[in-house]
């Protein structure tokens, strides 16, 4: 499933920063239903064994990794917006 997964990343984001990622304009993700979604400046970083989310939470930098093997679902919302 890792492969499925960093294409669904991939789709919603786009590339910031050498080998990091951003969320694009328009769009949510949540990771394993918790409840979460992260849209704005939100970036990841794709590793071979984990993925790591860079977000912010109460005007404070947050790091959450998560396991590719543990990922059980990845949910997008939103879609390009139109120019």
């Amino acid at each position: 499933m890792k492969d499925i997964w960093i294409k669904v990343v991939e789709y919603a984001s786009m590339p910031h920063l050498g080998l990091s990622r951003k969320i694009r304009p328009g769009y949510a993700i949540e990771f394993n239903g918790d409840g979460r979604p992260l849209s704005g400046d939100v970036v990841f970083e794709i590793y071979d064994t984990y993925l790591r989310v860079i977000s912010e939470e109460h005007g404070e930098p947050a790091n959450t990794y998560y396991d590719w093997e543990k990922l059980a679902s990845v949910k997008t919302v939103g879609s390009p917006r139109k120019k």
